[in-house]
């Protein structure tokens, strides 16, 4: 039988998981706003 400490912890891994996907997509957003500036400005207008 688990005891209550390793309840609370099987009860926190979705959240915790959740969480860890919520900031992997904020990151590929970052990353993917991010790299219009890497382009070279042409100041040939």
């Amino acid at each position: 039988m688990l005891d209550y400490e390793e309840k609370i912890k099987r009860r926190e891994l979705p959240a915790t998981m959740a969480d860890a996907e919520r900031l992997a997509r904020g990151l590929d957003q970052l990353l993917e706003s991010m790299a219009p500036a890497d382009q070279p400005v042409s100041l040939d207008t």
